[in-house]
């Protein structure tokens, strides 16, 4: 039961936040003028004190006071951080926002990209497309040249009437006009000299070389700049001509009946790029017996044809109605080891992709990536 006392002080009514102001402004002594700035905080101070106090009595009566503590500094803690809490949620508000924002640029950077992609890769396309034009007009050019050089010179041989170094009995000629299908074909004479650069080395030592079949005197060109012997040779008319108007030393034959007239054991090297693939069998065992007899010990042959592991060289190989079978390298070495030759290094040229190094050399066999290059040839010694 509760005592008197207890129920005087609840019958007691409880002050109020006014009444303690107003108890307060009791106690503090008045002036006139205003109070100082000093002393006008300090009340400020103790009427805050009061108030926090007031605020941890009022809790309800059957809470412990620890339990009011806690209430009443959750308040404090509560009205302290209300500002911070205001200028979070202005800031969270603010990086949602930019981070919208900055997501719509993303979106449209993205798209900005994909568009910009779609065209640059439009442009290649544009490029090698005009690449390629241009490459076609290069050998139309070109062909029209050889065409009209061509005409040149048979007309000056058909007015003297005659063909300078003419053999007794030549071969009878192609049916088709070789110059201008090789000159169509072979392409600009530039690419070709860049081509045959890579046969160089292997004729640095010789001291006297024969190149059968020269056609447009390339690599005769290639072997005279180097300060190395060489002449050339070739049953074509045009091409002898072509050949001596360059300055180039040739002479129009054919070639076995050309090595026929020479002594054995003269020649430091011999080369035949692109006339293997025309010749039947029978000849072409018959001119790799005349180089074997021609060269002398330790002499460089070197023999360059089309790749039939080529697709796309195999493809076009009988774009020249004069070829007659392609010549696979296990045929090619075969003919080399049973004339005498000694296989040395297998060379592939002519990438039929810019992604390939223009020319690759092995020592044994047919490689992997012989299929990406449109030529190859073997080097052998006697």
């Amino acid at each position: 039961m509760s005592s008197p006392l207890d129920q005087e002080d609840r019958a007691a009514p409880a002050m109020t936040v006014e009444e303690i102001k107003n108890e307060i402004r009791r106690a503090a002594t008045l002036h006139y003028a205003a109070l100082p700035l000093d002393e006008l905080q300090e009340l400020e101070a103790l009427l805050s004190h009061h108030q926090d106090v007031l605020h941890l009595a009022l809790l309800p009566t059957g809470s412990s006071l620890l339990h009011r503590m806690k209430g009443g500094l959750k308040k404090v803690v509560a009205r302290c951080s209300r500002w911070l809490w205001r200028r979070q949620v202005e800031f969270n508000g603010a990086v949602a926002e930019n981070a919208s924002e900055t997501t719509r640029l993303l979106g449209a950077m993205d798209g900005n990209v994909l568009e910009l992609v779609g065209a640059v890769a439009a442009l290649q396309r544009e490029v090698e497309h005009l690449r390629g034009r241009q490459a076609r007009s290069d050998r139309k050019i070109a062909a029209m040249n050889a065409a009209l050089m061509a005409q040149r010179w048979r007309q000056a041989r058909t007015t003297v009437g005659q063909v300078s170094n003419l053999p007794e009995n030549p071969a009878p000629g192609p049916t088709v006009d070789c110059f201008l299908l090789e000159s169509q074909l072979r392409g600009p004479r530039e690419e070709l000299l860049q081509r045959q650069r890579v046969y160089l080395d292997f004729f640095r030592e010789a001291d006297k070389v024969v190149d059968l079949g020269c056609g447009r005197g390339e690599f005769v060109e290639l072997l005279e700049a180097e300060g190395i012997p060489v002449w050339g040779v070739d049953v074509d008319p045009d091409m002898a001509d072509y050949c001596r108007e360059l300055g180039l030393p040739m002479t129009r034959a054919d070639g076995v009946d050309y090595l026929a007239d020479l002594e054995d054991d003269s020649l430091g090297g011999v080369f035949l790029a692109r006339v293997v693939e025309h010749l039947p069998p029978e000849d072409a065992a018959r001119l790799f017996q005349h180089c074997w007899a021609k060269l002398r010990p330790g002499g460089v042959f070197v023999v360059e044809t089309i790749n039939p592991d080529c697709p796309a060289a195999l493809a076009a190989f009988h774009e020249n109605p004069t070829r007659l079978r392609p010549v696979p390298a296990e045929l090619l070495r075969f003919l080399f080891e049973t004339h005498g030759f000694e296989v040395q290094t297998t060379v592939y040229t002519a990438p039929i992709s810019g992604e390939s190094p223009p020319c690759v050399r092995f020592r044994e066999g047919v490689v992997g990536d012989a299929a990406r290059y449109h030529d190859y040839a073997l080097v052998g010694r006697k």
